[in-house]
């Protein structure tokens, strides 16, 4: 869901945004955006299990948008052996 405000104070009405579709997800947890000043996209990125290997683990996955409308395809941030369904991005020394 997307709601947004431009002093955080006064906000939109909330929409529906399907960003995993086109991976099968059976979920999309724990989602977080991070801006990268360099691009002017922002990362989303989240945790979700799919139909390709059966929903068997939960992966972290990102895509990135400008407008929050229209994102790119996700793609796997981070596969390890188990599943992992949190995380964070902190920019570090630029």
């Amino acid at each position: 869901m997307v709601w947004e405000s431009t002093d955080l104070i006064n906000w939109s009405n909330q929409r529906m945004v399907e960003i995993s579709a086109s991976i099968g997800a059976g979920c999309t947890w724990a989602p977080e955006a991070m801006y990268d000043a360099k691009t002017g996209e922002y990362i989303v990125f989240w945790a979700s299990k799919t139909e390709n290997d059966n929903f068997g683990k939960q992966r972290m996955y990102y895509a990135k948008t400008r407008d929050f409308y229209t994102f790119t395809e996700p793609e796997v941030y981070i596969d390890y052996q188990k599943s992992c369904i949190d995380t964070t991005m902190i920019e570090h020394n630029g």
